[in-house]
């Protein structure tokens, strides 16, 4: 008995050992101040502390130089302080569209990306939210050489579609009804070997087998009608 469990501590210890989870990119907004207007790019805010074993993450990453997102509005989204803390506001009836993207992500067949988005829906204007929380590929772009996801929230509903390589249609993956309450929400966009798992507030939703080796040559966030809170928008890379 006493063998066995020295085998399964030894086992997980190995195993910790050699996985790790770091960000890519990271940004709480707790670093800028009440009412500053974002520019067109958010800059990486990792500083080491944004995941387990960082060094092992970080030292893989260091040929990726753009690590940040760019961002695309009319009029730019500015910071808030909203329940308790401080989050980037987009009123889409203020800035129009908004889209976040990530480029050039060193995603391969034995690595694991995640997107996660921390965001609170404002109803005080009763303006039914409509955007996309993910897409790996850039829309206007006419590579289909690998499966294109695309999450978007709509009417209440919550919807997965994707496209095989060389298609051009959209096939509905799966979609359901999800109330956004006036809450915190946590959003989990996350590619883990040959599997897309979709995750909102700790809870999984479904999960998407890839036809081939994943890509993410992107990770896109799109807002076109509503008013959004985000207190982390973030990427993390694992093995």
């Amino acid at each position: 008995m006493k063998k066995t469990l020295l085998l399964l501590v030894f086992t997980i210890v190995v195993i910790t050992g050699f996985a790790y989870r770091t960000a890519f990119f990271y940004q709480d907004f707790s670093s800028f101040p009440i009412g500053a207007a974002v520019g067109k790019v958010l800059q990486n805010d990792d500083d080491g502390t944004h995941g387990s074993n960082d060094a092992c993450g970080m030292g893989s990453l260091k040929d990726y130089t753009d690590r940040r997102f760019h961002i695309e509005y009319r009029k730019p989204p500015t910071i808030v302080e909203w329940q308790f803390g401080k989050a980037l506001k987009a009123d889409t009836a203020k800035t129009g569209p908004v889209s976040f993207e990530a480029r050039d992500i060193p995603v391969t067949e034995d690595r694991d990306f995640e997107l996660e988005l921390r965001f609170f829906i404002d109803w005080e204007y009763q303006v039914d939210p409509h955007w996309t929380l993910f897409r790996n590929y850039d829309p206007t772009s006419p590579k289909r050489d690998f499966d294109r996801l695309s999450v978007t929230y709509e009417k209440g509903i919550l919807t997965l579609s994707a496209a095989h390589p060389g298609q051009t249609d959209f096939e509905v993956l799966y979609t359901q009804k999800i109330n956004l309450s006036n809450a915190w929400h946590t959003f989990l966009a996350k590619k883990s070997e040959n599997q897309f798992r979709l995750i909102l507030d700790n809870g999984e939703l479904y999960t998407y087998e890839y036809s081939r080796t994943p890509a993410w040559p992107v990770a896109r966030v799109e807002l076109y009608n509503g008013s959004f809170n985000f207190a982390r928008i973030a990427l993390f890379n694992g093995r």
